[in-house]
């Protein structure tokens, strides 16, 4: 993103920066105001405005200048400034990003724009303890392009039915970086990816957490990883949902989950498949499955494996992969694999020395049948 500045930049008294700025999406004329306060005017603030966003994921951040348009000494000044401009009637501009009016302070910055019930759309703390009774004005949405090459955002269940009416704007598409560092969209099939001349942005790094639960980005040979001075971001954590829907992590020992305002995001959840192909994850009562409309993507699959590997295949497949060698069943670390005159099981390691006493040998040998490991005895 390139930025331009159209006014004297200067540094207020308590040593920050203070500005005014618009971001101008040059390829549809969208557009964004806010306002920024920094101790470094180089930082490279790309705005926080939810549409905006979601315009930079479509357009790529490239299509989009940056104006500092004016610069301010004080918080109240650079506010009522956004107030004045950031009206109700710039919001109904249908090239307009912005959601809210202009005009928060300092202290409103913590704050999300949610919709309730009733569809009424404002601001709330995240940290406020009613914050998950209302959805992201996001939530449950994604972008999409139509046959026409339409770009709308739509429910993500409309998504799900309809894929062979829309197709996700990033779909086929992948984030890369070059050797100095820029990041940008392309192609999945781009060559330069295979050349090596763009690699993904994560290559060679790690999201890791220090003591104190600040997230960084190391390289993932950062001596601190071995030491365990870092650990991963998502240790300790489980992902959850409550009541509303909404997923995020939390501490594996959060007390909600106990009390059941939380639940595991897989709980009472099962993957599916419709008639489209497309397989998501709904709830194990949803009418959808017990009407046919929705099959379980493990309906006619079994486990097989074969030298420590698992695989799961659809019955018309089995007979093919039993005879190169698989077995039916899941291996597990602990399982071991017998054979006797040409039968080859899977048993738990704490049943090998009564096959062995039985003749059994460990090892597959040369088999004429295939089995699966016997269940369990209770």
């Amino acid at each position: 993103m390139m930025t331009r500045v159209l006014c004297d930049i200067f540094v207020g008294s308590d040593g920050r920066y203070r500005y005014f700025y618009m971001i101008h999406n040059m390829v549809d004329n969208g557009y964004y105001l806010g306002v920024h306060t920094t101790k470094n005017i180089g930082d490279g603030y790309k705005g926080s405005g939810t549409r905006l966003k979601n315009a930079m994921k479509v357009y790529d951040s490239c299509n989009f200048t940056k104006y500092i348009i004016k610069c301010f000494d004080n918080s109240n000044d650079l506010m009522e400034y956004e107030k004045v401009i950031v009206n109700e009637s710039l919001l109904n501009d249908p090239l307009c990003y912005n959601i809210v009016q202009g005009g928060y302070s300092d202290r409103d910055f913590n704050k999300i724009p949610v919709i309730d019930n009733d569809y009424n759309i404002f601001l709330i703390d995240k940290n406020d303890p009613d914050v998950n009774k209302y959805k992201h004005i996001n939530s449950g949405k994604t972008v999409v392009k139509d046959k026409l090459g339409n770009i709308l955002c739509i429910s993500v269940d409309e998504y799900r039915n309809n894929k062979s009416n829309y197709k996700h704007i990033n779909s086929g598409k992948t984030v890369v970086k070059d050797k100095l560092d820029n990041k940008f969209r392309v192609d999945k099939d781009d060559p330069r990816i295979k050349s090596g001349e763009l690699v993904g942005i994560s290559k060679g790094y790690a999201c890791m957490k220090d003591d104190h639960g600040n997230i960084l980005k190391v390289d993932k040979d950062d001596p601190r990883i071995k030491s365990g001075e870092l650990v991963s971001v998502v240790k300790d954590t489980v992902s959850v949902v409550d009541e509303l829907g909404n997923k995020f992590r939390v501490d594996k020992d959060d007390p909600r989950i106990k009390s059941g305002e939380l639940h595991y995001h897989t709980e009472n959840r099962i993957t599916v498949v419709n008639k489209y192909g497309n397989t998501f994850s709904v709830f194990k009562n949803d009418p959808r499955i017990k009407s046919g409309e929705l099959i379980s993507v493990n309906k006619n699959r079994k486990y097989i494996n074969k030298d420590g590997l698992n695989k799961m295949v659809y019955d018309y497949e089995l007979e093919g992969y039993l005879g190169n060698g698989w077995i039916i069943g899941l291996y597990k670390k602990g399982n071991i694999i017998v054979n006797k005159n040409g039968v080859r099981k899977l048993i738990y390691d704490y049943e090998l020395e009564g096959y062995l006493e039985n003749g059994w040998v460990r090892g597959q040998g040369k088999t004429k049948q295939k089995t699966g490991r016997p269940k369990k005895s209770k």
